[in-house]
């Protein structure tokens, strides 16, 4: 993977080296990563890409920061194993605005480019940055609404 002079990957698809992600957040059978492992597989076969590995969370809330197949995802970035992260939305990889921001920056660091698929997003771009961070904000803003009604509805029961 290329860098640009301020040290930000510039992405090249290219017999590029992919790390997929993917998250449930339920182990009840309701949620199947299944899906979201299909699309990606997808995308990197039209693209004549490589998967590097499969890294899937099932039962693990998107808010916490530590997850185990999220860990081993970024020990493996840190050794650079491959040249981008591929998740199917980028509320998959986290939901925690300050967690997200920090990961990204780290593959960032790493020179490891991130897409998130569904939201048309690939952040090797300066465009794609952008939307990234109104993204975020924007899944950050729903989360919370959400786990605001949730409590609201449990307490009128």
């Amino acid at each position: 993977m290329a860098k640009s002079k301020n040290n930000t990957p510039t992405f090249s698809q290219d017999r590029s080296i992919h790390a997929l992600y993917a998250r449930v957040s339920t182990l009840n059978g309701q949620q199947d990563p299944e899906m979201q492992l299909s699309e990606l597989r997808e995308y990197t076969a039209r693209r004549g890409l490589s998967i590097h590995e499969e890294y899937v969370d099932h039962g693990v809330s998107g808010s916490k920061e530590s997850r185990p197949a999220l860990n081993r995802l970024m020990a493996d970035a840190q050794r650079c194993k491959f040249d981008a992260v591929l998740v199917w939305k980028i509320d998959r990889f986290g939901r925690s605005l300050k967690h997200l921001v920090n990961s990204l920056a780290d593959l960032s660091a790493y020179g490891i480019a991130f897409i998130s698929l569904r939201d048309n997003l690939d952040l090797s771009t300066p465009s794609g940055r952008l939307m990234a961070t109104l993204t975020i904000g924007m899944h950050q803003t729903n989360s919370y609404n959400s786990s605001l009604e949730t409590t609201s509805a449990s307490r009128r029961w």
